[in-house]
């Protein structure tokens, strides 16, 4: 069920993903005494998603696994993982009492259930294609019960406008459909460059050209 609340943020030009570990360098006093108080009240923030020349729109709840490292300017390396997407309703420059943002935000609907398997195979399959084709240094990726879309929605190739469209898709079948679309439409697309690319890259060897038979 949907819930309206008043949370802490931190604006990015990324979008976090639920179940997806992110590792930040915090160094504005501002955040770091966001982060303070996420530690001190175990408390969770959000991370909406900044595009330039738009406002704030979707982005995910975060909670605070650890501070890594204590720097002694007080900046510091810390690791967050993703909770639920919301949506942002208000947004304030300063949070009441604090330095740093806040907002109200819709929680948004969100299940973490497997989705099925042939259709998360097939995807993966096309993932594995790309990251060929594109010569990513990528583990082969293999379907497990673990396996969900936003581990590597990052590794795509998609827009930042897609990247929130898929983060405002509640159930995880109708993500992998949203992915399997895209990647049947960029995979063409990569296919051709790569030809294209292997046709210039021979134009400047010598050539052992069999003329025909007239």
């Amino acid at each position: 069920m949907e819930k309206l609340i008043t949370i802490p943020l931190f604006p990015l030009s990324l979008v976090a993903y639920p179940g997806k570990p992110l590792n930040l360098h915090i160094f504005e006093p501002r955040y770091r005494q966001l982060i303070n108080d996420c530690q001190a009240e175990n408390i969770r923030f959000g991370i909406p998603t900044f595009q330039d020349g738009k406002g704030l729109t979707f982005g995910t709840l975060m909670e605070l696994s650890e501070i890594s490292k204590l720097y002694p300017d007080g900046k510091m390396d810390v690791k967050t993982v993703g909770v639920q997407p919301f949506k942002v309703v208000e947004y304030y420059s300063i949070l009441k009492g604090k330095f740093y943002p806040g907002g109200e935000v819709l929680m948004m609907e969100y299940d973490d259930l497997l989705g099925k398997k042939d259709l998360a195979e097939e995807v993966i399959g096309l993932i594995n294609e790309l990251y060929d084709l594109m010569k990513f240094e990528e583990s082969t990726l293999e379907w497990d019960t673990n396996f969900r879309i936003f581990s590597v929605a990052d590794k795509l190739g998609l827009s930042q406008s897609q990247e929130l469209n898929l983060l405002s898709i509640a159930d995880e079948n109708e993500r992998l459909y949203f992915v399997k679309r895209h990647l049947q439409q960029l995979l063409p697309v990569v296919r051709n460059t790569e030809e294209m690319r292997l046709r210039v890259q021979a134009n400047g060897h010598f050539k052992n050209i069999i003329p025909p038979k007239l």
